[in-house]
């Protein structure tokens, strides 16, 4: 698999027919289809109360902490929210 660096993704997104955009993969996970599968069929009952939570140790990550950039929970609070 290839990697590209945020800088070299914006340099490729600026050439003709080429788009680049950010996507939530959690919504694409195994377990989560199986989860959407058992509420649409009412295996599990009405929903009353969802809880979700996305933890992940970004201390290391320097431009979480940038003022210019935002803050952790722009990055990572966007995917309790879609779930």
């Amino acid at each position: 698999m290839r990697t590209f660096t945020p800088v070299a993704i914006f340099a490729l997104a600026r050439q003709p027919g080429v788009l680049a955009m950010e996507t939530i993969w959690t919504r694409n996970l195994p377990q989560v289809d199986v989860a959407r599968q058992l509420l649409e069929s009412g295996a599990v009952g009405e929903p009353r109360l969802v809880l979700s939570t996305f933890c992940e140790d970004i201390r290391w990550e320097a431009r979480m902490w940038c003022k210019r950039h935002g803050s952790p929970s722009w990055e990572t609070g966007i995917y309790p929210i879609a779930m």
